[in-house]
């Protein structure tokens, strides 16, 4: 179980606990209060130093200099990703703040909403981490694991650097986007890549369900009609037949929880194997088949056109 969210958002902190560094930002609509509530709860019962706004804004401070310190003296950011987050102009300043600093950002999504170009400009190759299927807190228990491994790496890095560094010398507040960008991916993300990359953590479980199902009746139409040439005596297309099945079976038991990219053009390529028969059988009239292996294209084009929906 979490801790109450709400008495994490609520309770009182001393001045000495403000003027402490904090290992995370968590930046968030008002709109999704309540999921950010919960992600801080989460990740502060998992040791995680989170600051939060209005929480941690002394009273009487101004707001957006509290946002701006915050955000300079933060390791990591956590954005909790909606359509109402994606709106927002202040969240875009913010994201574009921390990847001027170089900090590394976690984008948590809980809604299906595509960034806008403005976002996606900062965030484009950075991991996400999808937090639309409940229950949330399996979600947040991920998020913990990999920000516990991501600041770790920041920590090593930052030691090094310092080492690294002589007494006199003059170290930049911040690097290039670039450059941040290159060193977040080179390091910490791959501790949510594994999690996040694969088509069965990136696809919701209906869609999930969806695409086996079209896969699985393309798998069974190439069984029919390998079974139907050997006993027909149709052997020219044995290999077609058969080739386009066991791919079929190979993407539902393998590649559908493996690589997306693969997944795909298997996907496509078969899709269009079927198309041409289907157009093959049409010019000789043969309806049946021409229907049978309509239904097996149409299957994998939709499997190849849902996978290509991931971004």
């Amino acid at each position: 179980m979490l801790p109450d969210a709400q008495a994490v958002a609520s309770r009182s902190v001393s001045a000495d606990q403000r003027s402490m560094q904090f290992d995370v930002f968590i930046s968030y609509s008002s709109h999704d209060k309540s999921t950010a509530d919960a992600t801080c709860a989460a990740l502060e019962g998992a040791g995680i130093r989170c600051w939060i706004a209005p929480r941690d804004i002394l009273p009487g401070a101004d707001w957006g200099a509290a946002i701006m310190d915050a955000l300079d003296t933060c390791r990591a950011m956590v954005l909790i990703f909606s359509s109402h987050a994606n709106a927002s102009p202040q969240i875009r300043r913010e994201v574009e703040r921390v990847v001027g600093r170089g900090m590394p950002i976690i984008p948590v999504r809980i809604e299906e909403t595509t960034p806008t170009k403005a976002l996606a400009y900062f965030m484009g190759p950075v991991h996400w981490l999808d937090a639309m299927t409940p229950p949330l807190e399996q979600h947040l228990q991920r998020l913990a694991d990999s920000l516990r491994t991501l600041l770790a790496v920041e920590e090593h890095k930052a030691g090094a650097t310092k080492e690294a560094t002589p007494d006199d010398a003059t170290v930049p507040l911040s690097t290039p986007a670039a450059e941040a960008v290159a060193a977040y991916n080179s390091g910490a993300a791959k501790a949510i890549g594994a999690t996040t990359d694969t088509v069965a953590k990136r696809l919701s479980p209906a869609r999930m369900l969806a695409v086996k199902c079209a896969v699985i009746v393309a798998a069974a139409i190439g069984l029919v009609l390998t079974i139907a040439t050997i006993v027909y005596q149709v052997l020219g297309w044995l290999p077609v037949t058969a080739g386009l099945a066991f791919t079929s079976i190979w993407l539902v038991y393998r590649n559908l929880t493996s690589q997306q990219q693969i997944a795909k053009v298997t996907a496509l390529c078969c899709g269009l194997v079927w198309a041409y028969l289907a157009i093959w059988n049409a010019a000789g009239s043969n309806i049946p088949l021409v229907a049978i292996e309509g239904i097996a294209s149409g299957c994998l084009l939709y499997v190849s056109v849902e996978l290509a929906r991931l971004k």
